[in-house]
């Protein structure tokens, strides 16, 4: 079958004869979709915590990240598995002291 190049079509000149560019390339084998990965944000943690404390159990929308593992004590930095939501006062009595020192 003869696809005839028309006057709006791109083509590729061969020795014989013009050969239409596509327009439109399917992929019918292509299986890998792309993974998307959330960005870390405090905002991310929250929803990932369903905005509660994760000390009290509390529904707290305003609160701040609290890292598990103390910075200062070689904590992640930025972690999905070093940061919890945590109430504020909670965090500022908390400290730089792990979990256990605390408690917890």
């Amino acid at each position: 079958m003869k696809l005839p190049v028309r006057d709006n079509d791109k083509s590729i000149g061969t020795m014989d004869i013009p050969v239409r560019v596509p327009t439109v390339i399917v992929a019918v084998a292509y299986d890998e979709v792309p993974k998307k990965r959330p960005k870390l944000t405090n905002r991310a943690i929250g929803q990932r915590d369903d905005f509660r404390c994760q000390v009290s159990g509390e529904y707290c929308p305003d609160v701040s990240v609290d890292h598990v593992v103390p910075k200062s004590r070689g904590g992640a930095k930025k972690s999905w598995r070093n940061m919890a939501w945590m109430r504020k006062d909670l965090n500022g009595k908390k400290g730089n002291r792990t979990l256990k020192e605390m408690g917890w």
